[in-house]
């Protein structure tokens, strides 16, 4: 196997994967969550609240760590800003897409009083 065919499966199992753990750290403080993923182009998107401390750690040191099926990978994370900012037109397609996969996984489940 060459670096390239290596890749592809990379990025294979990078497009099948809806979730991974998101490591980071900040002033020797390292945390590490899991989050929902979209994976376009060779991109690693994700979203989050801006009041959350992945957010602050990413800021000061943007090096984080994502980890799935025994996988990681190891990148530069950049805040792209809020999803309903003009220039974000993409993210707001991103989110859109992000929950409707969400909500095909929902099982509703009535409940009688």
């Amino acid at each position: 196997m060459n670096f390239d065919t290596n890749l592809e499966e990379l990025y294979e199992k990078l497009r099948a994967t809806k979730t991974a753990v998101l490591a980071t750290s900040a002033n020797n403080r390292p945390t590490a969550r899991m989050m929902s993923l979209i994976f376009i182009e060779r991109k690693i998107y994700f979203q989050t609240d801006k009041n959350f401390i992945k957010v602050e750690q990413i800021t000061q040191n943007p090096y984080v760590a994502l980890c799935f099926d025994n996988v990681q990978i190891e990148g530069i994370a950049k805040a792209l800003g809020h999803p309903l900012e003009e220039q974000n037109l993409f993210l707001q397609w991103l989110l859109k897409r992000l929950i409707r996969i969400h909500l095909r996984r929902i099982q509703p489940f009535p409940v009688k009083y």
